[in-house]
């Protein structure tokens, strides 16, 4: 019975309410009219917003849709500028901060890796691949085959490796070994513990499918000529 009600307790606490909704049409009626003051457009949430599955600190996701087809090399640093004033304005309606654009073709390249990754012989870490066949040892191979750097450097990850890193002291599976499956991602707080672990192998192929038809889809689009983007 008090498991049932500290359960209830916890649903209650994380589930949207009325303070959390209005708060949250608050924030995305302010972003759509920062956006529409750019160009004439209609702007949209979707996801956990509109769905109303977010947590307490959940990202409010918008899109805009325009019909102006000469929109499609401006508009991003359109609504950039936008925002970075809005930074500035000391009477804002909000206190925007962290102004980040980020390309399309960061998602792409994401898309592209991990689609072509070879998940039977490696795991993902936060330091690069780990080959399976290394482990206990964690032995990063160079990240890409390329100049095989990391964007952030070794020394900073592992200053936050070994501030956050946990150690369950006590705890049965506290000396147990990074157990391999079908989807292996190195937790970079408890390098023994596979996130992946729970990913069956039906799922697992679907992940990999949807990454590489994610990577496949986007391309197109980044490529696609103006007169087919209505299509």
């Amino acid at each position: 019975m008090k498991a049932a009600e500290r359960t209830a307790e916890l649903i209650a606490h994380i589930q949207p309410n009325p303070l959390s909704e209005e708060r949250r049409k608050m924030v995305s009626d302010y972003v759509q009219r920062l956006v529409k003051k750019c160009f004439s457009c209609q702007v949209c949430t979707f996801g956990s917003v509109p769905l109303k599955t977010y947590l307490p600190d959940g990202d409010i996701d918008v899109t805009a849709f325009s019909h102006d087809q000469n929109l499609k090399d401006t508009w991003a640093n359109q609504v950039r500028d936008m925002l970075e004033n809005e930074e500035k304005n000391q009477n804002a309606e909000f206190h925007v901060k962290e102004v980040q654009y980020i390309h399309a073709k960061v998602l792409y390249r994401f898309l592209e890796v991990f689609s072509n990754f070879d998940w039977d012989n490696f795991c993902v870490s936060f330091w690069g691949p780990v080959p399976i066949s290394s482990l206990p040892d964690v032995t990063v191979e160079p990240p890409l085959k390329d100049r095989g750097e990391l964007l952030l450097s070794k020394l900073f990850l592992g200053a936050c490796s070994s501030m956050y890193a946990v150690f369950p002291g006590g705890q049965e599976n506290n000396g147990q070994p990074f157990v391999s499956k079908h989807f292996n991602v190195i937790d970079p707080l408890r390098v023994n513990n596979n996130l992946g672990r729970s990913v069956s192998k039906g799922n697992f192929f679907r992940i990999c499918s949807a990454f590489g038809y994610g990577a496949k889809r986007l391309a197109i689009l980044l490529n696609c000529p103006k007169e087919n983007l209505l299509y």
